[in-house]
């Protein structure tokens, strides 16, 4: 499901589809809703990276 962004003259469509995420993913999905300020630099890069929506069902 995609939804319309307007952003002041710029506008983009977000992606809100689900993802499929494994079992640590989840785990640090959690640590980072419980306790932010446990992650590391690399963990935040980590959750907040969305592959492409192709690299996703391939």
């Amino acid at each position: 499901m995609s939804f319309p962004v307007d952003l002041g003259g710029t506008s983009m469509n977000a992606d809100r589809a689900p993802l499929a995420l494994d079992k640590s993913t989840r785990t640090l999905y959690s640590r980072a809703i419980l306790s932010p300020s446990s992650l590391t630099d690399q963990e935040r890069r980590l959750i907040t990276y969305r592959p492409p929506r192709a690299a996703v069902t391939a």
